[in-house]
C-alpha cells in the first residue's frame, strides 16, 4: 500500500511538471523575455498592410493579400509573369531554378529583416510568410521567415 502511495505521488509530481512546462512554453504568443504579445502586433500589422492592397512592390511583383494567424503573418505575393515564361528565361541565363528558388528566399529574407517593423516582430518571435504566386494563380515559392 505505501509503495502504491508512493508511486502516486510520483506520478502527479510528474503531471504537475509536465503540465507546469508545457503551460510555459506553449503560449505561442508571448514567445519572448518581455511578454510582448505578437498574436496582436500580427493582427495589427495585417490590418495596416491590408489599407493599401494591392500595392506594387516592384515592376514584376504586386503584394494582393496579408492575414494573420496567431503569431504569424502570411502575405500573397502575385509575380506578373508564369512559370513557363521564368524556367525559359532561367534556363537561357544558364542558371537552375533550385537557384532561382535560393535567391528568392535570400531576397525575402533581406526584404522583411531590412523593414524595422518586420524585423521587430520576427525577433520577438513571430513569423513571416511570403507566399510567391504567377500570373495565372500558380504557386511559385513559399517563404517563412522566422529569424533575422
Amino acid at each position: 500500500m505505501k509503495k502504491q502511495r508512493t508511486n502516486l505521488a510520483i506520478f502527479f509530481v510528474i503531471i504537475a511538471f509536465v503540465f507546469d512546462y508545457s503551460i510555459a512554453y506553449s503560449d505561442s504568443c508571448k514567445p519572448n523575455r518581455i511578454n510582448f504579445d505578437v498574436c496582436k502586433e500580427a493582427k495589427k500589422i495585417q490590418k495596416e498592410i491590408a489599407q493599401n492592397l494591392p500595392q506594387n512592390l516592384s515592376r514584376n511583383l504586386s503584394l494582393v493579400s496579408v492575414l494573420s494567424n496567431g503569431p504569424e503573418i502570411s502575405m500573397t505575393a502575385q509575380l506578373t509573369y508564369t512559370k513557363a515564361f521564368l524556367e525559359n528565361n532561367v534556363k537561357a541565363a544558364g542558371q537552375t531554378m533550385s537557384q532561382i528558388d535560393a535567391k528568392m528566399q535570400s531576397f525575402t529574407r533581406n526584404y522583411l529583416c531590412s523593414n524595422k517593423v518586420t524585423k521587430s516582430f520576427i525577433g520577438l518571435g513571430g513569423r513571416l510568410i511570403m507566399n510567391y504566386r504567377y500570373s495565372n494563380g500558380e504557386n511559385a515559392f513559399n517563404i517563412a521567415v522566422k529569424h533575422c
